[in-house]
Parts: C-alpha cells; structure tokens; sequence
C-alpha cells in the first residue's frame, strides 16, 4: 500500500498526522496545530457534494463535532 499523500500536509493551521479511516464518503486524518491539539479532519470526496442527501449528511455532523473529546 502506497502512503497518503496528505500525511505531512498543511492544512490552515494544522498538519495532517495520520488516517484514522476510509470511507464511501471520504478519508478522516488526524491532525495538529502548532500548540499540539489535536482534531480530526474529514475531507470528503467532490463527488459527495453534487448528492443532495449526502451533503446533507455531512452538513448535520458538522454541529456534532464539538461534542468529541478525544481522537487518540
């Protein structure tokens, strides 16, 4: 299996660690700021976007995610 290329990445102010999954929808990493928190990313496929019920999916997680407490 070849590496991900977003391990290292930048992204805003976090750098991407890791994948902590795969999915239909898209690819979770983990990532980290420079203070050292750390969150989870989700990037999704573009394809998703053009699916109504899909984005609407993602679009509902978005106010959960605060309700996380750990990634690790």
């Amino acid at each position: 299996m070849f590496p991900d290329p977003m391990i290292g990445e930048i992204l805003g102010k976090y750098t991407v660690l890791e994948v902590v999954g795969n999915g239909s929808m898209g690819t979770v990493y983990k990532a980290e700021d420079p203070e050292g928190h750390r969150v989870a990313i989700q990037l999704v496929r573009s394809p998703i976007l053009y699916n109504r019920e899909k984005r609407e999916r993602i679009e509902n997680l978005i106010p959960l995610a605060h309700l996380l407490e750990s990634i690790d």
